[in-house]
């Protein structure tokens, strides 16, 4: 095992030892950070271990500043804006799938879509006649040659006013978690690997977490279960096990009942 594969089993330990870490109010970080069944900590777990921890572990103290304290919430504010303007874009647009039994590709990312998932989806209509339905979230490349048992959706296409009051209401449980979370101020105790605080390496990671990354994924997390309760795919197919967006349906997809597949993406015959 080289040193990298090594580094990075050792921050996969790191972030399963902090999910199960008793919190003051007898609850995991894991628990703290379910909201409405959903494990937001194991949606978020592979990011913070392939991204944050590694650079925790090699980094020195890292000096805290307003400005990287205010980042994620511009971050969040431009996000917010991009998705309203996608909304606007896909709501009037009639949502339907062709038939039950369908096969739900997730094509969050245009080029693992393009390079894994659109050869399988395209057999399986040529070759099955299978009907499938891809979702994105709006930035899906029209370079992709429609088919007739193909059909691509944006997920903005299903908002409504109902998915509007539930990401309002999964907005506030998510907040007051956090809050609640915050103000035991236990974080700078627990954040730690092998004895050696990590918190100063990771405050900041854990800032990003909380006013960027969980926020962006409350309309992705009441979408993707409208969608998976409305329709009820067949399968669940995705190309990337490590994107928050795809945990999201196969996390909610196994609790309905509803097998996923994962399609590696890389080389050829690798």
């Amino acid at each position: 095992m080289d040193d990298v594969s090594r580094q990075l089993e050792r921050s996969v330990g790191i972030v399963k030892m902090w999910e199960v870490t008793q919190l003051p109010n007898g609850k995991t970080l894991a628990e703290q950070l379910t909201f409405q069944g959903v494990s937001f900590w194991e949606i978020m777990a592979p990011v913070l271990a392939l991204y944050y921890v590694p650079v925790a572990l090699s980094a020195g103290t890292q000096q805290s500043s307003i400005l990287k304290q205010l980042r994620p919430h511009v971050t969040l504010a431009k996000r917010n804006l991009l998705s309203l303007i996608q909304r606007n874009k896909s709501t009037q647009n009639h949502v339907e799938w062709k038939k039950e039994s369908t096969f739900l590709f997730l094509g969050f990312s245009t080029y693992m879509y393009r390079d894994v998932l659109n050869p399988v989806a395209d057999h399986l209509a040529t070759n099955r006649q299978k009907s499938s339905v891809v979702i994105h979230d709006g930035a899906m490349r029209k370079a992709i040659m429609p088919e007739d048992l193909i059909t691509y959706q944006s997920i903005w296409q299903h908002w409504d006013r109902n998915i509007k009051m539930e990401t309002q209401h999964l907005r506030k449980q998510m907040q007051q978690g956090i809050d609640e979370l915050l103000t035991m101020n236990i974080l700078p105790q627990i954040i730690n690997a092998d004895e050696v605080m990590l918190w100063p390496q990771m405050k900041n990671a854990f800032n990003w977490l909380f006013r960027f990354h969980l926020p962006i994924l409350i309309p992705q997390a009441v979408l993707a279960r409208h969608i998976l309760n409305r329709f009820k795919p067949s399968l669940i197919i995705s190309a990337d096990v490590a994107d928050p967006r795809t945990r999201l349906y196969s996390l909610l997809g196994h609790q309905m009942g509803i097998p996923s597949l994962e399609i590696q993406f890389g080389p050829n015959g690798s």
